[in-house]
């Protein structure tokens, strides 16, 4: 972890050649040799406000610490004067992007190390009066944008005016006022509002670094009494606490890093687009640079090892975006070299090892050693009879959705002082028709799922699976509640077509699918009707999202009543219209209102409906996802699996009661019956058993803090 260091650290921050170095040596007590600048062009040597020096610091005439005169860039790194004055490179690098990025990574380098710190900004005279201060007056937005500052940070900024005098810095707020009378930045407007101040006033929030002056021993020397009046108004100045005011430099350091890519100057900066391409295959991959590596893409490679090996990384994203490096293979590894010192925003940076093989043997889910496995779970169980089954005969139908999953496949060796996410599982799904001459309460009791349980302990309880550890427990948790219903297998065409790849299942795939989105249709008709079968609460989130979804279907089957249309033509529009659409709004439309009943205790309803077999307490993942955005809510990490786990659990009060009672009652929850079209095709379905087509989840879509 980086060092925190408890004591105050002073930033001087500014343009190159505005004098920073120079009262760094000067503050610091360091020897200054200063000399008059002779220009030929100018004939009045007498006035000190003509004069121009150059200045050399006694024994720094060659490293970071010298004085440079010429205005041009000569150093990358932040230098420390004594303990806490700390001269930063100049915001405008004239060497190109590629500095430039590096300076703005040492910023937020050296405000990493410490907690409390204090911006001293330093600025010319000159620079300050040229093209009316609008050079000014950028300098200060760029100084905004490079430290992402608001007005809330204003008392831990200090500005110091060099080659000044006092009678400058006393007439700057009212010249920046005539100069700038409307609103400009919040820098500008804090000096413009000390145009009603007293001098003195003024000059303990601006100091001014005067000129040196002439001695009797004919040397230019620069005044003890003006550097001690420096030294007080920068200690007056308040502290920014880092923890509390959370820093973000990353949206600058992208700007750069674009600029950068797409700039034609050389640099050694290396993009990882540029040196991969997915789906490469090598036994020992190695990416490295000698500086600087930009994770700006995902890839899937292919190998035993791949190291990272550089000393700095990037990972570049745009908003709530991740980043992922998936290796497959026999035993992947993953790894950082020891060279790597900063990752910079390693939270979205997420590293999978993954089976390189698409064939995954599931166990038979009627067997004892299925229940005795630690790798396969039925995670969701719906019956889908048709009417006769449903009601007059002991011959049900399950689909059940089981979950293979291998933990700790591979390895991934990155040092926990990255918050780098490692995923080294592989996790397989397949849908398996249970055919049972059964009442439904009978199936549903022989072979429990997880989300018919109130919660993993109670599911591991009443399956007897003493053998899950408390690690075992929470690897369910993040990961395996998270997974996507049976229902948005089915309705989501990115999931969809993965089990499509048998021509053979494809027909009643397809017949399923239907049979689901008749159960859909059945509960939007009856949400405004007054339907005893439809409990659902009349929130006004659940009738917008009813609202979406109505219309959604309406533009789907081109139809301006849902409850007038043929139920067999709606499913087939509905089911062509999915099967060509690539998962994009017509979807996240129409189960808009499906998403927000399954976050409340309304996904009963959806039980009931035969929609889902979920009565557990916990959400579904991809709904609180969509909600989270639409509503911008903003959830650390860290905190996303409490939510699942505490605030859900509230409002899935009603559920919770009803396991009280000690065992679901299929013949009352699942009450609703409709002799519609779709059903009778499940009971002449071509087989029982396993479907062949695997659906394998990739890392990005089981993490818990990822979306699905």
């Amino acid at each position: 972890m980086d060092v925190k260091d408890s004591k105050i650290k002073y930033f001087f921050v500014g343009p190159t050649k505005q004098g920073k170095t120079t009262m760094s040596h000067f503050l610091c007590g360091n020897g200054l040799l200063i000399e008059e600048e002779i220009d030929d062009f100018e004939f009045d040597k007498v006035a000190n406000s003509k004069k121009k020096f150059a200045i050399t610091a006694d024994g720094h005439s060659s490293d970071d610490m010298r004085i440079g005169n010429c205005g041009v860039s000569a150093t990358l790194n932040p230098i420390y004067y004594g303990k806490h004055y700390c001269d930063f490179p100049g915001i405008n690098d004239t060497r190109g992007y590629g500095p430039r990025l590096k300076i703005i990574l040492k910023y937020q380098e050296e405000i990493q190390k410490t907690d409390k710190f204090k911006l001293i900004l330093v600025f010319d005279e000159e620079f300050i009066r040229s093209n009316n201060s609008a050079n000014f007056s950028n300098s200060c937005r760029e100084i905004m944008s490079i430290f992402n500052l608001d007005s809330s940070h204003i008392n831990g900024i200090h500005l110091v005016v060099t080659n000044s005098s006092e009678e400058f810095v006393n007439r700057l707020p009212a010249a920046l006022g005539r100069r700038f009378p409307e609103n400009s930045n919040f820098i500008i407007d804090y000096i413009k509002d000390m145009q009603n101040c007293k001098p003195l006033d003024i000059q303990s929030k601006i100091s001014s670094f005067s000129k040196p002056v002439l001695h009797g021993n004919n040397r230019y020397m620069f005044s003890e009494e003006n550097k001690q009046q420096i030294i007080r108004n920068i200690e007056a100045t308040d502290f920014l606490w880092r923890w509390k005011f959370k820093f973000n430099m990353l949206p600058k350091i992208f700007d750069h890093v674009n600029l950068v890519l797409n700039s034609q100057e050389k640099h050694d900066i290396i993009f990882l687009s540029r040196v991969t391409t997915t789906n490469q295959a090598n036994e020992n991959i190695k990416i490295t640079s000698e500086d600087i590596l930009i994770i700006d893409v995902d890839i899937n490679l292919e190998g035993k090892t791949l190291e990272i090996d550089s000393p700095i990384i990037i990972v570049q994203t745009t908003g709530h975006e991740k980043r992922f490096i998936n290796l497959e293979g026999s035993n992947p590894l993953i790894k950082f070299s020891e060279r790597v010192k900063s990752v910079i925003n390693d939270e979205s940076l997420i590293l999978m090892t993954s089976n390189i093989s698409r064939n995954q043997e599931f166990l038979d889910p009627k067997t004892d050693e299925f229940n005795r496995s630690k790798k396969c779970i039925r995670l969701e169980s719906i019956c889908i009879n048709g009417w006769w089954g449903e009601n007059l005969s002991n011959n049900n139908i399950f689909i059940d959705l089981i979950v293979f999953f291998d933990r700790n496949y591979g390895s991934i060796e990155v040092d926990d002082k990255w918050k780098v996410k490692k995923v080294d599982c592989n996790i397989n799904m397949k849908l398996y028709l249970n055919e049972c001459m059964r009442t439904k309460n009978d199936v549903a009791e022989k072979y429990k799922s997880l989300r018919q349980c109130k919660d993993i302990e109670t599911y591991l309880s009443e399956t007897n699976k003493n053998t899950y550890n408390q690690d075992d427990i929470s690897f369910l948790k993040q990961y395996i509640v998270n997974l996507p219903s049976i229902f948005q297998i089915f309705m989501k065409n990115s999931l969809f077509q993965q089990l499509l790849n048998n021509e053979k299942e494809f027909a009643d795939l397809r017949e399923i699918r239907k049979y689901f989105i008749e159960k859909y249709l059945n509960i939007v008709k009856d949400f405004n009707s007054n339907s005893k079968n439809c409990s659902i609460e009349k929130t006004d989130i659940n009738r917008e999202s009813h609202k979406i979804t109505k219309c959604s279907i309406q533009r789907i089957c081109r139809t301006k009543n849902i409850s007038d249309g043929d139920i067999s033509d709606l499913c087939n529009k509905i089911d062509k219209n999915l099967y060509a659409d690539s998962d994009g709004q017509d979807y996240y439309d129409l189960l808009k209102f499906y998403h927000e009943l399954s976050l409340t205790k309304d996904k009963v309803a959806l039980f009931n409906y035969g929609i889902t077999g979920d009565l557990s307490i916990y959400p579904n993942f991809e709904a609180m996802i969509i909600a989270i955005r639409d509503r911008n809510f903003i959830i650390n990490d860290q905190d996303m699996n409490s939510i699942t786990l505490g605030r859900v659990i509230g409002a899935f009060g009603l559920i919770v009661a009803a396991f009280s009672l000690g065992k679901i009652a299929f013949g009352a929850l699942g009450a609703v019956v409709s002799v519609t079209h779709f059903l009778w095709c499940i009971s002449r379905l071509a087989r029982t058993g396993y479907y062949n087509s695997m659906i394998k989840v990739q890392g990005k879509d089981i993490r818990y803090d990822c979306c699905i």
